[in-house]
């Protein structure tokens, strides 16, 4: 792991590692994040990613799931009431929450300090997806920072992790 130079609004470090884990994420997915994530406005906005973990151990994501949320210019929040709500109707679908993606205000897409910890869930492997901009003007996939939870806290995943582990499909159905 190597440290990252903290960005103004971070006071803990955060540190770079590679991915843990193979992730199929259909284009179309990350697609409809970024529309849900800009008809926040000039808040920031949040959903997650739901689908399988396969027997192989890789990640399969298949749909976004939204929820109701408190969102503000520099934070969005969820409480652990309507996290439930979104987890079991998710459940019932036969997938699981498997990440979250949130959007900043800025440039800078790496974790704040209130991102580590008011984040509802985490478990090993876990992914958090940072938008830059509100998602205003995102049209690649390369924007986006990856953190994953590892050994109990947050890391910045490494580009050519992402490269390596991360793959963008076609054939989503929502």
């Amino acid at each position: 792991m190597t440290l990252i130079e903290n960005p103004f609004y971070r006071y803990k470090p955060i540190y770079e590692s590679d991915l843990k884990g193979r992730f199929v994420i259909p284009k179309e997915m990350f697609t409809e994040t970024i529309q849900i994530l800009k008809a926040f406005g000039e808040n920031e906005g949040l959903v997650f990613w739901a689908g399988n973990k396969l027997a192989d151990g890789s990640v399969e994501f298949k749909s976004v799931v939204t929820a109701d949320v408190d969102s503000r210019p520099q934070g969005v929040f969820i409480t652990d009431t309507e996290f439930g709500r979104v987890s079991r109707r998710t459940i019932k679908t036969g997938q699981c929450i498997l990440a979250q993606v949130h959007s900043h205000p800025g440039e800078c897409t790496i974790h704040s300090d209130g991102d580590d910890d008011l984040i509802v869930i985490q478990f090993e492997g876990m992914l958090s997806l940072v938008v830059p901009n509100y998602g205003n003007e995102v049209v690649d996939f390369s924007e986006v920072t990856i953190h994953q939870w590892q050994a109990g806290s947050w890391t910045v995943a490494s580009n050519s992790s992402i490269e390596e582990l991360v793959e963008l499909t076609g054939g989503y159905h929502g």
